[in-house]
């Protein structure tokens, strides 16, 4: 997460265009740890657990 909006702040503040108003604080307000299941596996692909 920290990665992220470091990279967010400076592309911002070398102006580039994001779309819009992003309001870091409230993403991060909102974020959890860790990459959402679905991003990295389809829908009934991912492993439930290790053999």
């Amino acid at each position: 997460m920290a990665f992220t909006m470091g990279v967010l702040t400076e592309l911002e503040e070398h102006g580039a265009d994001q779309g819009g108003g992003v309001d870091l604080a409230q993403a991060e307000a909102q974020a959890g740890p860790g990459v959402p299941l679905h991003i990295t596996f389809p829908d009934g692909k991912a492993a439930t657990a290790l053999p």
